[in-house]
C-alpha cells in the first residue's frame, strides 16, 4: 500500500535567512547550526513527503518550521507512526550515513520549511572536519537511544488504555505553549493516535470518550486539557 503512495516533494527555494530552532541537547543544536550553513532551503506543503520508506538516501533534512511525522508499515500492511519531528531536528540521518534506504516515510503534517544537505556533500564535510563528524555521530547516538527508550516504554505497557493515557500525558507535556498553559494543541486524528500507540481507531475513540466521561480530559477547541492528571497517571500505570 505504501509502495504505491505518490512521492510529492516540493523543492521551492525561498530567499532570506532560515534559522533552525535549537533542541535542548547541546550536541543536537551544534550539529543543526553547523549543517544549516550549507543547507538548501526547501518548502513542503501539508501532506508532502520529504522522503519515502525504501528510497535510496539523497541527504538529510533540517526541520526549520512546521512538523513532520515519521511512519513505517508493519508486517500486516498497517501504518505505524514512529514519532513526530519538531523544528531543530535532522531527518534521514541514519540512512544517509549508512547508505541504506530510508527506513521510514517522512510526511509534512503542516506547511513545513527544511534545509536540505546532499549526501555526498555531507560526507565530504565530515571527512574534512573531524569535530563535526564526531558531533554528527553523537547526534545519531542520541537519536538511537531516544528511539530505544520509546520502544521500551511502550513495550512495558500492557493495555491500549495504558498506552493512550501515557501518550496523552507525554503529548501534553511536550506540546504546551508554556509551562503556565493548561492545554496542548492536539490536531491528530484518532487514526493517527492509533498508529502511534499500535491499536485501532475504534479503540482510541472508545477510550477517549471514556476518559472524557470520567472527567480525566476535556477539549477546548483543538486543545487537549488534562483535567485530572493524577487519575490519568493512574490509568497509565495500572
Amino acid at each position: 500500500m505504501l509502495a504505491a503512495r505518490r512521492l510529492e516533494t516540493v523543492e521551492n527555494c525561498h530567499e532570506g535567512s532560515h534559522r533552525p530552532l535549537g533542541k535542548s541537547s547541546d550536541t543536537f543544536s551544534d550539529v543543526v547550526a553547523r549543517l544549516a550553513a550549507f543547507a538548501t532551503p526547501l518548502w513542503h506543503p501539508k501532506g508532502a513527503a520529504l522522503f519515502a520508506e525504501g528510497q535510496p538516501p539523497c541527504g538529510v533534512f533540517i526541520l526549520y518550521s512546521g512538523r513532520v511525522k515519521l511512519f513505517t508499515s508493519s508486517a500486516d500492511g498497517r501504518s505505524r507512526i514512529l514519532k513526530f519531528a519538531d523544528p531543530g531536528e535532522v531527518l534521514g540521518l541514519a540512512g544517509t550515513l549508512s547508505g541504506h534506504p530510508y527506513e521510514a516515510w517522512a510526511e509534512a503534517i503542516q506547511p513545513t520549511q527544511t534545509g536540505f544537505v546532499e549526501r555526498t556533500f555531507l560526507v565530504q564535510l565530515m571527512r574534512r572536519h573531524g569535530d563535526l563528524a564526531m558531533r554528527v555521530a553523537m547526534q545519531l547516538g542520541e537519536s538511537y537511544y531516544s528511539a530505544i527508550a520509546g520502544v521500551r516504554a511502550m513495550g512495558r505497557l500492557r493495555s491500549a488504555r495504558q498506552k493512550l493515557a501515557t501518550f496523552l500525558l507525554d503529548w501534553s507535556e511536550s506540546n504546551r505553549p508554556s509551562r503556565d498553559e493548561t492545554g496542548a494543541r492536539l490536531a491528530l486524528t484518532h487514526e493517527e493516535i492509533a498508529q502511534v500507540i499500535g491499536t485501532s481507531r475504534e479503540t482510541v475513540t472508545r477510550l477517549l470518550s471514556g476518559f472524557k466521561a470520567k472527567g480525566l480530559i476535556q477539549w477546548q477547541g483543538c486543545n487537549l486539557v488534562l483535567t485530572d492528571r493524577v487519575a490519568l497517571e493512574s490509568s497509565a500505570a495500572n
